[in-house]
């Protein structure tokens, strides 16, 4: 698997006046960088949407575990026609803040664009400090993985990749 479909934070970054510089608070000199938002316990407590998100990876594989397939006992969040629209690519091109191509399906990442090995239909979502949250219906598999702190700086990790490869072979699905 390779992840370098994104760069980090300060790279991107290129200048305060900048899209880039803008939409990382580059260009508020008293404000705190964009990658520190999430580790500030305000952000955590108020829980804004762009930056107040917290889950473990436990809490996020379940959620994608109970959006494809039954869980506890329970029907699946979403039928099987759902699952099929939510994993198609509906828009795909230059992304000028983080300046890389990227791909988005209704309203997630199309992570088989980032990770090879998921394969089309899967959708999730990654953070911008390396978490990684997905569902891979072909496979039948839902992945959480989440860190403490937000890292600087930010991406994926080969900690990540590693680990989702290493999910795949258990499920013998590699």
């Amino acid at each position: 698997m390779n992840a370098s479909w994104i760069c980090g934070p300060a790279e991107a970054a290129a200048g305060p006046n900048s899209l880039s510089g803008i939409a990382f608070n580059r260009n508020n000199p008293q404000g705190p960088q964009v990658w520190e938002l999430p580790n500030l316990e305000v952000i955590r407590e108020q829980g804004p949407a762009s930056f107040g998100g917290v889950a473990s990876a436990d809490g996020l594989a379940r959620m994608y575990a109970a959006a494809i397939g039954p869980l506890d006992g329970l029907a699946p969040l979403l039928d099987s026609e759902t699952v099929a629209a939510v994993g198609q690519i509906h828009s795909s091109g230059y992304d000028l803040v983080n300046r890389g191509r990227k791909a988005f399906t209704a309203g997630f990442h199309a992570t088989s664009e980032y990770y090879p090995a998921l394969g089309q239909g899967s959708f999730g979502h990654s953070g911008a400090g390396g978490q990684q949250a997905f569902a891979d219906p072909r496979h039948g598999i839902a992945f959480g993985y989440t860190r403490g702190l937000f890292p600087f700086p930010a991406g994926p990790g080969r900690d990540c990749e590693l680990l989702i490869s290493a999910s795949y072979a258990a499920a013998g699905a590699s």
